[in-house]
């Protein structure tokens, strides 16, 4: 069952406008506090050097290699974790030799796919998972002849529901047998209880997703990268966008955080803890919150509206989703 139907070549992201000026607490996009030192970032050096050559990830590339232990050649350094997924879905649709234009997700997902689905002239499928038990069967019945790609997102946005590690691997080895390449997008993983990444890595046809914008909160840097144990594939994913897809600042920062690990990890702990109690607060005052391991809570109310604009008139700004039936009367709300 598909959440929506795909339009044009020209779906965008389109969030609902926002009057940011009157805003004070934005808990509307998944942001978080930079994990990196106050005094390193005081003392950045942004000289000619640095942003007048083009960049060189080396440094990057090597450090995201030592964090997952894995070879360079597996590791793909975009703008951020969506350029990531649309680099996968291009070379997935543009690679495939039958012509297979179906990405077979679970709805609702990360919003982006349907963007890049329609950019490839591709479209979405597969089955509605909002709470409870992920639907594995459902989604097995739907890997069809005409699906070029399996696409998993685990913590799930705009849920915050993590894949089961059980079901995943069952999801993951199902479409390897079909000769399906896997998205599983990761960009919320750092927290939830469980990374699959290791094991991801040892199927090769796994495209893993990772971004700096949650937990390491640089989402103003757009950095993230894609794995694969497939260096074949990680070629493709690294020659099908330009060969400087981000600046060497951000290159650079994102290098230092990766150099300051448990600053992160204390991050995420002070998150999720703020998460429960936010989820509690909601459920206390009668919102139905779905379970979360991302840093956000999905809460429903109905109507839904008018809080969100009560909420607006207090500067304080929420995600509300009037452009999709399955997310009609949630909020989301970031921690």
């Amino acid at each position: 069952m598909n959440e929506t139907k795909p339009t044009s070549p020209t779906t965008a992201y389109n969030p609902p406008e926002i009057d940011r000026t009157t805003i004070r607490t934005d808990l509307s996009r998944n942001e978080n506090l930079p994990v990196i030192e106050a005094y390193t970032l005081a003392h950045f050096e942004l000289n000619a050097r640095r942003i007048s050559q083009y960049p060189d990830a080396k440094q990057l590339i090597q450090a995201i290699a030592v964090r997952h232990q894995v070879d360079p050649a597996q590791v793909v350094v975009t703008a951020g974790g969506d350029d990531a997924i649309d680099r996968t879905i291009r070379v997935c649709l543009a690679f495939n030799e039958l012509a297979k234009r179906t990405i077979l997700t679970h709805h609702p997902t990360f919003e982006m796919f349907d963007v890049y689905a329609n950019a490839s002239a591709g479209k979405l499928a597969g089955p509605v998972w909002m709470d409870g038990e992920f639907p594995i069967e459902q989604l097995f019945d739907q890997m069809t002849d005409d699906v070029a790609i399996l696409a998993l997102v685990t913590p799930n946005n705009p849920t915050g529901s993590s894949i089961p590690f059980a079901v995943l691997k069952s999801a993951v080895q199902r479409a390897e047998q079909q000769g399906l390449p896997v998205l599983v997008d990761l960009a919320y993983v750092e927290f939830a209880e469980i990374d699959p990444t290791e094991w991801l890595l040892t199927h090769s046809r796994a495209v893993i997703i990772r971004s700096f914008s949650k937990a390491f909160g640089l989402a103003g840097l757009r950095l993230g990268y894609a794995l694969t144990s497939d260096r074949e594939l990680a070629a493709r994913i690294q020659n099908i966008a330009g060969p400087f897809p981000t600046s060497q600042p951000s290159l650079d920062l994102g290098l230092q955080a990766l150099r300051d690990t448990e600053r992160m990890q204390a991050s995420v702990i002070d998150s999720n803890v703020r998460r429960n109690w936010l989820a509690e607060v909601l459920r206390s005052k009668g919102a139905n919150v779905l379970p979360s391991d991302a840093n956000f809570v999905l809460a429903h109310y109905s109507p839904a509206e008018p809080l969100y604009e009560k909420l607006l008139r207090r500067g304080i700004a929420v995600r509300i989703f009037p452009q999709r039936p399955l997310l009609k009367n949630c909020l989301r709300i970031t921690v």
